[in-house]
């Protein structure tokens, strides 16, 4: 590669080569100097201005870093480690607001991003914001952590099932969505339970939860539940009427919460659950959220 660098044998693509190799081996010094000479070379070059802008945020050139990345953006570039990348920039210039702003918007972009989710799930922790980190990890697994073996480990450590309980006017969850759509509420169904991820639902009126879940839980249907009709999605359903204490919602303990099960039900809470809350949705340029407010003139 270097020798057809020095003849001028594909030089371009060559000199790129040899940056990625250099990325490869995490020497990202020598990598600046390779997409430098492609950038000098040719300023629209979207590859070499986003691995050259990335070189340098690695390196904690953040001030270097930053006119790359924008020269990358205005040529239409969208990959999702740069846009993460650019967040790392803007979180030490900017601050954390614009900062993660950006690392939602990678993950908007690739929900498996692990770099990305890792890294903001860890902020939003050490900023106390617990919630929200719960609701994070409940939109990148569509609410099943149960197949992705880092969350389901990561739910399963004492931050998240040890936290000091509030009372219900203080409940407030801020909740992030990647999609604009679904939304998530961490729940604990039973006493030294683990987390289940509960979609929040406008659509429905009732509370479901499928067999499945309940039996993942050990959680057992209690005899005297009441058989119904219920319509989920136009689709009629048997499902069985029960009702389960002391569940815990984010840090709340409801002391009693109304569900409906059948196989094959979502995992949801619907407007039952949800008039007793005021609701807001708002959004960034780059994510969706959703607030939820304990209504202390509703809830009993």
């Amino acid at each position: 590669l270097q020798a057809k660098v020095f003849l001028g044998i594909d030089k371009k693509q060559s000199t790129l080569e040899l940056g990625a190799i250099c990325n490869s081996l995490e020497d990202y010094g020598c990598a600046s100097r390779y997409f430098y000479r492609v950038v000098k070379e040719d300023p629209n070059h979207r590859q070499a201005l986003a691995n050259l802008a990335m070189s340098y945020a690695r390196r904690g050139l953040w001030r270097v870093a930053r006119p790359n990345f924008e020269a990358y953006f205005s040529l239409g570039g969208n990959a999702y480690d740069v846009a993460f990348w650019y967040g790392k920039t803007l979180y030490q210039l900017e601050g954390r607001d614009r900062g993660i702003e950006w690392y939602y918007y990678s993950l908007r972009m690739n929900a498996r991003f692990d770099e990305a989710a890792e890294e903001l799930v860890e902020d939003l922790m050490a900023a106390g914001e617990v919630d929200e980190a719960l609701g994070l990890i409940g939109a990148i697994t569509r609410g099943r952590p149960d197949k992705f073996p880092y969350w389901k480990k990561r739910l399963d450590s004492a931050p998240f099932l040890k936290r000091d309980l509030v009372r219900e006017k203080d409940v407030v969850w801020r909740l992030p969505s990647l999609d604009g759509v679904y939304y998530y509420l961490p729940v604990i169904l039973k006493k030294n339970g683990r987390l289940q991820f509960f979609r929040v639902d406008e659509k429905h009126k009732q509370n479901f939860v499928s067999v499945e879940v309940l039996d993942e839980h050990l959680v057992e249907l209690p005899d005297n539940a009441r058989k119904e009709r219920a319509t989920i999605n136009n689709e009629e359903f048997e499902v069985e009427k029960f009702k389960l204490k002391d569940v815990i919602i984010g840090a709340w303990k409801k002391p009693e919460l109304h569900l409906y099960a059948c196989r094959g039900c979502p995992v949801s809470l619907g407007k039952d659950f949800l008039k007793s809350f005021l609701i807001e949705k708002w959004s960034t340029s780059k994510i969706n959220y959703m607030t939820l407010r304990s209504n202390s003139n509703s809830m009993k």
